[in-house]
């Protein structure tokens, strides 16, 4: 299984068409989360046929955020970050790539490139971020 991330303008109806899309094409959803990132949304679906999803929900006209790291959500306080960083270094991990993949109203979706993304998963796991 594959989480694939989507990141598309939030509108009345949008979970129904993808399920709608997916569920025609045979596509089963495993696992769904949502953020609300000011006019946006970013929508991860856990999949097991990851690359019939993707050309499915691109033929559709979806954008499909490639992502090679982490997918944080955090609020836009900068001190928070700072204090996430030092928590992964101090644990061995280092960050090699940061990239805002969005942001809007109190949010902010960063994608991290780490070393060990599972202990990075499991420091974001212990963290109220």
């Amino acid at each position: 299984m594959r989480t694939i991330t989507v990141m598309t303008q939030n509108r009345a109806g949008l979970l129904s068409d993808m399920s709608y899309i997916l569920g025609k094409n045979k596509i089963n959803i495993e696992g769904l989360d949502v953020d609300e990132v000011g006019e946006k949304v970013v929508i991860d679906i856990t999949v097991r046929n990851s690359e019939k999803t993707i050309d499915v929900l691109k033929k559709n006209g979806f954008e499909i955020i490639e992502r090679k790291g982490l997918l944080l959500r955090a609020g836009k306080d900068p001190n928070k970050l700072e204090e996430l960083k030092q928590k992964l270094t101090e644990r061995g991990i280092k960050i090699s790539n940061e990239e805002v993949i969005c942001s809007g109203g109190e949010r902010t979706i960063l994608s991290l490139n780490v070393n060990h993304p599972r202990r990075a998963n499991k420091v974001l796991a212990s963290m109220a971020f």
